[in-house]
């Protein structure tokens, strides 16, 4: 079993419970929620085990009209490739000095996505640019 202890594999229900909710008859009336066009589809987003949250509901974005995805130090655990499950566009954004969460976790989940090069030679491109 993925996840810390054994208990975050699930974890992403709680965030796509989020947008669920939003669908719910009582927050159709809300005046705020009710503005929502549920038909465009929806970003998440999540830090440390809700970037995991984030990539693994990324899985199912055909389920719950996720669009896109940015997950800021996700926490991956080794053996894991749900990189390779991720079904929208995606960012992450990470740092060499988190010890947990930090750039090899982060590479772990975009190197196993089908179009990650495509990703990569953004970042090449965008480094070119700044220098």
């Amino acid at each position: 079993m993925f996840g810390c202890f054994g208990r975050w594999e699930n974890y992403w229900e709680e965030q796509v419970k989020v947008i669920e909710w939003t669908q719910t008859p009582e927050m159709l009336k809300d005046p705020i929620l009710n503005q929502i066009d549920h038909t465009v589809g929806y970003g998440v987003a999540g830090h440390s085990m809700g970037g995991q949250a984030t990539a693994r509901s990324s899985i199912r974005a055909d389920i719950y009209n996720i669009k896109a995805a940015i997950l800021f130090h996700p926490y991956h655990e080794p053996g894991d490739n749900i990189g390779a499950q991720i079904q929208v566009p995606l960012a992450g954004f990470t740092g060499d000095l988190d010890d947990c969460c930090g750039e090899e976790a982060t590479r772990n989940v975009f190197f196993l996505i089908e179009f990650y090069f495509y990703f990569l030679f953004w970042v090449i491109s965008l480094n070119q640019v700044e220098k």
